[in-house]
C-alpha cells in the first residue's frame, strides 16, 4: 500500500513540475530580447518567425568544405548544383500533377540529398517522411515539402543568380 501511494505522490509532482517548467519556458519564450534571437539565429542557422517556430536557411557550408577553399571548383559546383535542382524540382511537380506518387518518390529521394548539401537538416527528416507517404500513395505532407522546395528554389535562384564565390 505504501509504495502505490509513493508512486502516486511522485506521478502528481512530476506532472505539476512539467506543468510549471512549461510555463516558464512559455514565458520566457515570448520574452527573448531581438538581440538575443538574432544572435541565436546567426550561430545556430534558423530564424525565429511570428509564432515561434523555426525556419532553417540554406547556406553553403558544405559547399565550401567539400572544396577546400578551391574557388573555381565552388563556382561550377553551384551552378550544377542549381541546374540539377531545378531540374528535379519541375520532374517532382509533373509527377505530382500526374498523381503518379511512387514516381513522385524518386525524385523526393533526389531533391532530400540537395537538402543536406544545402544545410537544412529539417527539411532532409521531413523529405524522408514525405518519400515514404509518397511510396504509399499518400501525398498528405506535400504541401510542407513543396514550402520546403520553394526555400531551396529561392536560395539558388535569387540569393545566388550571379553569385561568384571569391577570397
Amino acid at each position: 500500500m505504501n509504495t502505490k501511494r509513493i508512486k502516486i505522490k511522485t506521478n502528481n509532482l512530476l506532472v505539476s513540475f512539467r506543468k510549471k517548467f512549461q510555463g516558464i519556458l512559455h514565458k520566457s519564450k515570448t520574452k527573448l530580447k531581438t538581440s538575443l534571437k538574432d544572435g541565436i539565429s546567426r550561430t545556430f542557422n534558423f530564424r525565429f518567425l511570428e509564432k515561434n517556430s523555426i525556419k532553417e536557411e540554406p547556406n553553403l557550408k558544405y559547399i565550401r568544405e567539400l572544396s577546400n577553399s578551391d574557388i573555381n571548383f565552388q563556382n561550377e559546383f553551384i551552378k550544377t548544383f542549381s541546374d540539377e535542382y531545378s531540374a528535379e524540382l519541375q520532374a517532382y511537380l509533373f509527377c505530382i500533377q500526374l498523381g503518379a506518387t511512387r514516381a513522385a518518390a524518386v525524385k523526393v529521394g533526389k531533391l532530400k540529398d540537395k537538402f543536406n548539401i544545402l544545410g537544412m537538416k529539417k527539411a532532409f527528416k521531413l523529405a524522408t517522411r514525405h518519400q515514404l507517404k509518397l511510396q504509399r500513395g499518400n501525398k498528405s505532407s506535400d504541401g510542407k515539402f513543396k514550402e520546403i522546395l520553394a526555400q531551396g528554389h529561392d536560395f539558388l535562384k535569387n540569393d545566388l543568380h550571379g553569385y561568384q564565390l571569391s577570397n
